[in-house]
């Protein structure tokens, strides 16, 4: 494979875009609809051992940097802000929303419905990741509320159908972005060394993250099955 990625052939570029096109679109698509499935899970089985309200408290944190994520996206891509709720009580099934307009005509602010609709993910996860990184330098008895405040983020990496509409909006520009960086790492002769490094960061982000959720999942299911017995 690295040698294939070292010609200047017509295979080679192929074989530089496919792989982007899996790195940066088929695989973070497949992780994101997989995460998000993992996230439901959770949430069902808080309720079933809890309550709805409960649920809500408990996912607050993630709902808030969920629209967090939507909010900032939009504005750096010049979306208009018509209305922000960060937290609310569960309302035909929503408990927060970013509702924005954007100019059809710019290729811009199209090209940002993708990453509107996915931002979420991409916050809640640099947050997940600051503290994960920062918990050795915390004092004992913050430890705990960042525990608290690390599963309660967890849950707002689960998006909304408006969501994936957004996103699925600029999904074109998306796949030409990508073509366009193809060309760069093929012309530039820097592919053998780039992606395998890319490779390497999206499989210890996807690790991370699924295992993440995963682990609450295990610990939910526990939980149920102490209480039940």
């Amino acid at each position: 494979m690295i040698n294939l990625l070292k010609d200047q052939s017509l295979e080679s570029f192929l074989a530089i875009f496919i792989i982007n096109l899996v790195i940066f679109w088929i695989l973070p698509f497949i992780i994101i609809l997989t995460t998000g499935k993992i996230v439901s899970l959770n949430e069902q089985q808080l309720m079933r051992i809890s309550s709805s309200n409960i649920t809500w408290f408990i996912g607050s944190f993630g709902t808030i940097f969920h629209e967090l994520g939507h909010l900032l996206a939009a504005i750096i891509f010049g979306h208009k802000i018509n209305k922000v709720s960060f937290l609310h009580l569960p309302k035909n099934g929503k408990v927060g929303s970013v509702i924005h307009s954007y100019n059809s005509k710019s290729k811009y602010q199209v090209f940002g419905n993708t990453i509107i609709g996915i931002a979420p993910i991409l916050s809640i996860s640099l947050f997940l990741f600051l503290i994960y990184f920062s918990f050795e330098n915390i004092q004992l008895p913050y430890k705990y509320l960042l525990i608290i405040i690390f599963i309660s983020l967890t849950f707002g990496l689960n998006l909304s159908p408006s969501d994936y509409q957004s996103a699925k909006a600029g999904l074109p520009y998306w796949i030409i972005l990508i073509f366009i960086f193809s060309v760069i790492l093929f012309t530039t002769k820097k592919a053998a060394t780039v992606v395998p490094l890319l490779i390497n960061y999206f499989f210890i982000f996807s690790v991370l993250i699924l295992g993440i959720v995963i682990l609450i999942f295990i610990l939910l299911k526990l939980l149920t099955f102490i209480l039940r017995k």
